[in-house]
């Protein structure tokens, strides 16, 4: 077929939506659910069919004489259908890339990766401020591990990561990273714990060691906390994942082990005991982990800027 014969083509400014209703009745096995599909009258989508027909000089679709409502694909149809569905399905996606990489889409999406103590403690009224300045904003966060985190940094599918940690030479050089706030570590025990009649400053990991240590896995606060488990001098046998804070509250009340956690959480509890234990890990905190080479977006500086605030 020439070129000159193609641009002669009746139904040509409509193409796309000619492969879009002859797919959708493939797809879905009748012209009524192409036509549900595509909020249309089953007669525009018979018509898009024909004239798509026509204008190929070819039958798409075989018809059966008693059941005009069954067809079958002839053999160019299931070449058509084959070519056409990527076409259909890159055209349905475009939208979503074009939000992806437009500014103004850009710039109402904050997406943050963090630790448990960073969406229940550290930045609840940061986000609340940066909400207050920009009502559209949405947010999406993700309580994934650090290294998850820094990943999706890297490939651009966050924005920015806010972990507690010590470590700094554990991040990848090609990201940036800025101290926002100071973590405050403390040792709860069940009450009456023999630790408890222990000075804070005199406790050691060794001392912890004596006695089962419940290990909130690859979520762990602190790189020197999995390093003692890693070395045996912290004892678990129990691993929790994804777990609340009253859960493991919980198990510690219930004599299972003792653990390391946040001090904001434990105020005010009851039913465990609370050790001051930042000498086990004098230089955690929390950081803002962001990729290298790229000026973090102005939402990003916000948040930031509003968590350190809170601070002083």
């Amino acid at each position: 077929m020439d070129h000159h014969k193609i641009s002669q083509f009746y139904y040509k400014n409509n193409r796309l939506q000619q492969i879009r209703g002859f797919c959708n009745t493939v797809t879905y096995g009748s012209i009524s659910k192409a036509a549900n599909i595509m909020n249309l009258t089953q007669s525009s989508i018979s018509l898009q069919i024909k004239t798509l027909e026509r204008d190929l000089g070819t039958n798409l679709l075989k018809r059966s004489k008693k059941n005009t409502k069954k067809f079958e694909l002839t053999e160019d149809g299931k070449i058509l259908y084959e070519m056409g569905l990527q076409i259909v399905n890159d055209s349905d996606e475009l939208c979503d890339k074009f939000l992806l990489r437009s500014s103004k889409h850009h710039n109402s999406v904050l997406k943050i990766a963090g630790h448990h103590s960073v969406f229940s403690i550290l930045i609840p009224k940061a986000l609340k401020t940066v909400k207050n300045h920009n009502p559209d904003l949405r947010l999406q966060l993700s309580y994934i591990t650090r290294q998850e985190a820094c990943d999706q940094l890297e490939k651009g599918e966050i924005d920015v990561a806010i972990y507690p940690m010590e470590d700094l030479e554990l991040i990848q050089k090609n990201l940036t990273y800025q101290k926002i706030s100071d973590y405050k570590p403390v040792l709860i025990t069940p009450l009456e714990h023999p630790l408890t009649k222990v000075p804070d400053k005199k406790i050691t990991f060794e001392e912890i060691g004596k006695y089962n240590y419940i290990h909130t896995g690859s979520y762990a606060i602190s790189d020197i906390m999995k390093y003692n488990i890693a070395s045996k001098v912290l004892k678990s046998d129990i691993e929790l994942n994804h777990g609340s804070w009253d859960i493991l509250k919980s198990l510690v009340s219930a004599g299972l082990g003792v653990t390391i956690f946040h001090e904001d959480y434990c105020k005010g509890s009851k039913d465990i005991a609370i050790k001051k234990v930042g000498h086990l890990s004098p230089n955690i905190a929390y950081y803002a982990i962001f990729k290298g080479g790229v000026q973090p977006k102005k939402l990003v500086s916000n948040l930031v800027e509003s968590v350190m605030s809170q601070q002083s």
